[in-house]
């Protein structure tokens, strides 16, 4: 087991078909430390729900959390049960190491959005730093004038028309590119953006950064993409 996880294992997938000794499979979890699910078929022939029901058991008594999946080769929505649990072993562990950035911190008094940055670093092994959102707009202030003007009138013959003023949309993309030129600097792939009421008042909102910072695909090309958070809903992102 500990070879599989040098190996890139994500999770563990126990299958007990028949009588066994649980402590193996103790083995196995305390030498991997990785997530766990016991899975045995439907059959009353070969005992195999005894051996994982008691495996189970014995992993929650040394204080392991193991699921447990009780379905045939073919049963298609059950083994689904597994699939998922493979999926989000999976994304927990892409997550560890990840840098998270709030532009700004909370956004009108939403206590939705709000986290324990402690928490996050605890359960998912995620950093989370902050940015002020007045340092991005000095540096979308700065940007190229003839870069901004293509990527308007990319958006024009993309979109079919633009039902703002252009000075608005010059400020919306200057912002757009800037919080990409931070994100992709700094090597930070999820962000939140507390936005109002300080950027619409001051500069611009974030709408436009919103929408294509989460797609990938811009005037520019392909990029990223990068994982934002309206209002910094750091939760939402």
């Amino acid at each position: 087991a500990s070879e599989l996880k040098r190996q890139g294992a994500e999770c563990l997938v126990a299958y007990c078909g028949y009588w066994l000794y649980s402590s193996a499979v103790a083995a196995a979890v305390d030498a991997c430390k990785l997530p766990t699910i016991i899975w045995t078929s439907t059959s009353s022939e070969d005992s195999g729900l005894v051996g994982a029901a008691i495996a189970r058991g014995s992993l929650e008594a040394l204080g392991y959390e193991a699921q447990i999946v009780i379905a045939d080769w073919t049963d298609d929505d059950e083994l689904e049960k597994i699939a998922k649990f493979v999926r989000a072993a999976h994304g927990a562990n892409y997550l560890r190491g990840k840098t998270y950035v709030m532009f700004g911190g909370r956004s009108l008094g939403m206590y939705t959005g709000m986290i324990d940055e402690l928490e996050w670093r605890n359960k998912f092994g995620i950093e989370v730093e902050s940015a002020e959102q007045m340092d991005i707009v000095e540096r979308a202030k700065q940007l190229d004038s003839d870069r901004v003007e293509k990527f308007y009138n990319w958006m024009l013959g993309t979109f079919g028309g633009i039902e703002v003023e252009k000075e608005v949309m010059d400020r919306s993309i200057r912002l757009h590119l800037a919080i990409k030129e931070f994100m992709t600097e700094n090597k930070y792939e999820y962000c939140g953006i507390k936005c109002l009421t300080e950027l619409p008042a001051n500069y611009a909102s974030a709408c436009v950064a919103h929408s294509f910072l989460n797609d990938g695909v811009d005037a520019e090309g392909e990029f990223g993409p990068f994982i934002c958070g309206c209002e910094c809903d750091n939760n939402g992102a």
